[in-house]
Formats: structure tokens, sequence, C-alpha cells
């Protein structure tokens, strides 16, 4: 989106700022009263009015920090060694030693059976949740000197310094960072080593006959015992490490849900131009013009579709409980001292999204959608015109 210089800054406006600011506004007369007097004396090298103005006006916001995550892997090699016990035995066959024999065969099994047992142990190691961190600050200072006690409030004191032409400025902070470690374990498969312990060989000895009246030969088949060897303790042990899958990327449309009781109809959130840089979100009977939002794993909300496509929606909490949600770029938000709306969905669709370290509440000011610290009535000090209406937000999958 393409800023325009000279754009009309949103905390200056009524009914479509982005809240309702402290901004130095210069009057049209200025009283020379007392407290300007003082501010006036500034040309006294003890005595700073302007710098100390331009002090007082500065607005210092800190981004939210960054996190890094440096991941430590430890592989371990395991090693099972499995004894085995091996039978073996020799295959004989009788023969004849006289002139008539008798042969007697005997048939002799050489065996070798073992019978390995592969148990697989699985271990998952999970990181663990990420330690929450501080989302943007905003730091407005608001001190007055000590030699500006005429002044007896910020309103007589922001008044006097924009008599004398100074007025408000931001200056964004680096973003701090945070680096957390996350360690994983890995376990490669287990190496089985068989080793022989024991080797026995059988020779059984064949009886010889002699036969001198019957030519007869018999074939005679001996089982030989079997030695089954089992081993249990050939254990594999495998140790994975489990990857948390992100949260999937929501996409759907804005409804504006009037309580229980009231006489207006639901209606489909969608943005409504404020100037070249920055749109509110108003509502509207006609499904078709709906805007199209996604919900970020990181809780942001997006338009995808529009004149506002590729824009995330703003709010401010620096100056007062209620502010206007804007759909913005980071820059042009940074500018007015903006954040992103931080957002979830409960089991029923409902949008839940943070008011500073709190869930707020949905207002509609004017016709434009507002966030609300929780607990406080806006009914009646909505500056855009008519009382403010309490409503909720569905955000519902449109996949």
């Amino acid at each position: 989106m393409k800023f325009t210089p000279g754009a009309g800054l949103l905390l200056s406006l009524s009914a479509a700022s982005l809240t309702q600011a402290k901004s130095p506004c210069k009057p049209s007369t200025c009283n020379r009263d007392n407290c300007l007097r003082a501010i006036v004396a500034s040309n006294f090298p003890a005595r700073p009015g302007t710098a100390d103005c331009k002090s007082y006006f500065l607005t210092t916001v800190t981004p939210r920090p960054v996190t890094k995550y440096v991941t430590v892997v430890n592989t371990i090699s395991p090693t099972t060694t499995a004894a085995v016990t091996v039978t073996q035995t020799d295959d004989q066959t009788a023969t004849d030693v006289v002139s008539v024999v008798e042969t007697d065969v005997v048939s002799y099994t050489r065996t070798q059976i073992v019978d390995v047992t592969d148990v697989e142990t699985v271990t998952v190691t999970v990181p663990q949740r990420q330690t929450p961190v501080k989302r943007q600050a905003t730091a407005v200072p608001s001190n007055i000197p000590s030699y500006a006690s005429a002044c007896s409030g910020s309103v007589r004191y922001s008044s006097a310094c924009s008599c004398i032409g100074v007025t408000a400025s931001t200056t964004l902070a680096p973003a701090p960072t945070v680096y957390q470690t996350v360690s994983q374990t890995a376990t490669l498969p287990a190496s089985v080593i068989f080793n022989t312990v024991d080797t026995q060989t059988i020779s059984p000895t064949v009886a010889t006959a002699t036969v001198t009246t019957t030519f007869d030969t018999q074939v005679i088949s001996q089982p030989v015992e079997t030695d089954t060897v089992t081993l249990t303790d050939a254990t594999r042990t495998i140790t994975a490490t489990a990857t948390s899958v992100p949260p999937a990327i929501v996409t759907g449309q804005v409804t504006i849900v009037y309580p229980s009781g009231s006489t207006s109809q639901n209606t489909y959130g969608f943005t409504r131009p404020l100037n070249a840089q920055a749109y509110f979100i108003d509502g509207s009977s006609d499904p078709n013009a709906a805007t199209t939002f996604e919900l970020t794993p990181d809780g942001t909300i997006e338009a995808i579709d529009g004149s506002a496509s590729g824009d995330y929606a703003f709010y401010s909490q620096g100056v007062g409980p209620t502010s206007f949600i804007l759909v913005t770029t980071d820059t042009f938000a940074a500018s007015q001292g903006g954040s992103k709306l931080q957002c979830s969905r409960d089991d029923q669709n409902m949008l839940l999204c943070n008011f500073g370290n709190s869930v707020g509440e949905w207002w509609l000011c004017g016709g434009h959608l507002n966030i609300v610290q929780a607990g406080y009535d806006f009914t009646n000090t909505c500056n855009a015109g008519g009382p403010s209406t309490k409503v909720s937000i569905r955000f519902a999958s449109s996949t």
C-alpha cells in the first residue's frame, strides 16, 4: 500500500482515530498566563522549556521481543550383546563288520535354533513450551518540570507547549531478542552382537550286530534331542524427538453479532477506507461485500482480499480504554503507536483478542468496530456520534 505524505494522523481524528489519544492541539488563541510565561522563559540556560515540551510529547514504542531458538542434539549409540549357545550333532551310519550285517541307520539332526525377542521401546522428548514474551510496549513520558508548577496539570502544560510550537513525535526502539534453547536426544538403533559362548558336539556310538541266519536289513531312525535357545535380553531402544506442529492458518469472514433481544440484524465485516493508508472494519448486510481474513498461527488478523489485502488489524492502548480497529501496514501503524491484534477462537468460533494483558470487549462506535478494555462502559463516550453498542465477533472458517 502506498502512503500519502500529509495524510491525517490517526491519533488526531475524532471519529476515525486509532485511539482517543492525548495529542497536543494548538489552541486558536494562547492565554499568556503564568503557565505559559514559565515555559516561554526557556531562554534562560537553567530552564530549557522547549526541550522539556518535546520530551513530554515524545512517545517511545518498544516492539515485542523476537524469539530465536538454539537446538542442541545429543546422540546416543547403544549396543546390546546377546549370548547364543549352539548345539551340533554328527550324522553316523552303522556298517557291517562281518559277512552278514544287520545295518542300523541312525539319523541325527544338527540343530541351531536362535529365537531372538526384539523389543522396541520409543521414548519421545517434547520441547518445553515457549516462555511467554511481552508484547509491544508503548512508553509515554508524563513528567511536568518543576519550573512549570504554575501549570495545574497535563492539559494546561500541553496547551502551553503547543503555543510555543512544539508537536508530538514518536520513536521506535529496537526490538529485544530472546534466546531459548531446545534440547533434543536422538538415540540410534541398537546394534545387537551375537557371541557364541558354548559349542557342543554330539558323536553317538552306533552298535554293530553280526547276523548268521537271517539276511534282513532294518533301517532305524532315532530322533535326536534339539536344544532351543531363546534370547530375551536383545532389546533395541530408539529415542525420538517430537516436533510441535504449529496451528493451521484459519481463513474466514468476520460476523458482527448483536446481543440477544436487539432489533439489529447480524452483519458481515468489511474494510471501509479511512484514508489512503488505513481502513475501518464496518458491518454490511450483504455477505458478498464481506472481506476475507486470515487468523495466522501467531494470532494476528490479516486481510487477504480487497484493497486492504496484505494489511493487518491494529489497535492502540497507549492513552485510553478504547481503540478503533484499523487495517493498515506495519509502517503506518508504528507511526501512530499501533499494535497488532493478538487473537484466538473459542469452541464456538467467537473471536477473542487482547486489549493489553487481558481479553477486550467489542463495541460499535459510529458504525466502526472498536476494542474496549474489559468492564469499561463505552455506551455514551463514543465521540463519533450517537451511543455505542456492545457486540460479539464470530470468526467462522470458510474452508
